[in-house]
């Protein structure tokens, strides 16, 4: 998490990504703990963070990213990841209904 944030502190959000998908695939290792799930929160908050500039608002792995973080803060019972994720959630989903409209 904090290499990661390193990275997007200096612009370099591709490496956050590899970073931050690197954390993911090693917390997934580990057993499910309140502990665990709270790191991985952050860490998916953080990755989107990289993703909305590097992918933008509508891509796919934006929007995953984003519902995942957003089920783990669910489970948590975390209102202060709630508080992050919504603005990430409404703009993802926004940004879909729009893309996603019949042309008239």
């Amino acid at each position: 998490l904090q290499a990661g944030e390193a990275a997007q502190r200096v612009y370099a959000n591709d490496q956050a990504c590899d970073l931050l998908n690197r954390g993911i695939a090693i917390i997934k290792l580990l057993p499910s703990t309140s502990q665990r799930d709270r790191q991985a929160v952050s860490l998916y908050a953080t990755l989107a963070t990289s993703l909305r500039v590097i992918k933008g608002w509508t891509s796919a792995e934006m929007y995953e990213t984003v519902n995942r973080a957003w089920q783990l803060s669910e489970k948590l019972n975390d209102s202060n990841q709630h508080f992050r994720l919504i603005n990430s959630c409404l703009i993802t989903i926004s940004f879909e209904a729009i893309w996603t409209r019949p042309a008239n």
